[in-house]
């Protein structure tokens, strides 16, 4: 009896491991193969650049982006405007290992770092695409610098720029693995997203001066900020471009604004000064990365004019402003209107004496008010600052003296 219970559970299993198989076996199967290995996506580089070579040379905007993988090849996509479409930008491959040359006591020779199973048994060029210097378009090309050999644990480095961008873009790229000729490895693979690649700030305008303030040596001034840059940078320097001061402004101090405002103390007085604005991003660990500088606005007076007036003339010194071509004096009888023509001199003059302004002649016993105009050079063109010296005086008779014996 024993016997024959053994023999219908036997009989039974076997018949549930039937019914049981067909079952199991028409699940989906996996794929052994593993995703692809892709470790420190970060952005290396920004800014701009000429690209392409003869009638094809042209400056452009790019971004540099680097990883580590275990793969051959890679191959790298653009994400395009709702994120359903990828464009395939080129293939990237790392630099071949060199095998190093036996020595005498090959026990101490350490062994040559074997590539991955992946790579092909062709030695792979530094690049399969594009050859040469890629042309810049409309459509970004990638241009795969040379990287380095892979580390004791078999990954290679990456190295990719992508150039013909436009300035102020935030960009999403994905990363595959593939054959030489760009084809995915794998076709169930998502790709590694790297989003945020960013160009550098477009340019901006040139900023605006609103007042200033010589009792105390202080200025204010406005720029229009965008929205893209991540904070921006103000800078002052004399006409032939040397540093007088630099400050960074947050994109939060500014945030919201149609016009940032900001100081300028001091004014340097004594020099032509030009004030500019440029924005700027940060990447990777924080590295900002600056656009275009905006075009400059200028201005400049003296540090102090001295007037005295005696008899039928005004004498005038300490007209001296670095980075002036020429200076402009206008006189006139009252403080805000009137003022005619007086006299020109060069930039290397400091001191001049005013007999005449228009059509009028300077007198004894009488008040007038001075403008001294500034012009400079721009390039090849002359331009009028904005802000002017201006003082008064009085002009004194002359004192006969009376011999007495």
């Amino acid at each position: 009896m024993k016997n024959a219970r053994k023999g219908r559970v036997i009989v039974l299993m076997l018949i549930l491991s039937l019914l049981v198989l067909p079952f199991v076996t028409r699940q989906p199967v996996k794929t052994s193969r593993a995703m692809t290995t892709v470790t420190d996506v970060t952005q290396l580089d920004a800014g701009v650049a000429v690209f392409g070579e003869g009638t094809e040379e042209k400056e452009s905007h790019y971004v540099t982006i680097g990883w580590k993988g275990t793969a051959a090849y890679y191959s790298l996509y653009q994400i395009m405007g709702d994120k359903s479409e990828e464009k395939p930008l080129g293939v990237i491959a790392p630099e071949p290992v060199e095998t190093p040359a036996p020595t005498a006591t090959p026990t101490a020779t350490p062994k040559a770092t074997e590539k991955p199973a992946a790579t092909p048994t062709a030695t792979p060029a530094a690049s399969a695409t594009p050859t040469g210097s890629p042309a810049v378009s409309a459509t970004p090309t990638v241009a795969p610098t040379a990287t380095e050999k892979p580390t004791s644990s078999g990954l290679y480095n990456f190295v990719v720029n992508i150039n013909g961008l436009e300035p102020g873009l935030s960009l999403n790229f994905k990363i595959y693995e593939s054959d030489s000729a760009g084809k995915k490895i794998n076709s169930n693979e998502t790709g590694v997203l790297v989003e945020g690649v960013k160009t550098t700030p477009a340019k901006l305008d040139a900023p605006k001066l609103i007042k200033i303030y010589q009792n105390i040596n202080d200025s204010d001034f406005s720029f229009r900020p965008d929205a893209f840059s991540e904070g921006f940078q103000i800078r002052a320097e004399t006409i032939k471009g040397k540093k007088l001061y630099v400050k960074n402004l947050d994109s939060a101090a500014v945030s919201g604004s149609a016009a940032a405002r900001f100081s300028l103390k001091p004014c340097y007085p004594g020099k032509i000064v030009c004030v500019k604005v440029r924005g700027f991003v940060k990447i990777g660990n924080g590295t900002k990365k600056y656009g275009e500088w905006s075009d400059t606005v200028e201005y400049g007076y003296a540090k102090k004019i001295k007037l005295s007036g005696k008899k039928d003339s005004i004498k005038i010194s300490g007209i001296k402003v670095e980075g002036a071509s020429k200076k402009e004096i206008y006189v006139s009888t009252k403080k805000n209107k009137g003022y005619k023509f007086a006299k020109k001199i060069g930039a290397k003059t400091t001191s001049t004496k005013i007999s005449k302004f228009g059509k009028k002649y300077v007198q004894s016993k009488k008040t007038y008010y001075v403008r001294i105009y500034y012009y400079y050079k721009v390039g090849k063109k002359t331009k009028k600052s904005p802000v002017y010296d201006q003082d008064m005086v009085f002009v004194k008779p002359a004192i006969s003296y009376i011999k007495v014996e």
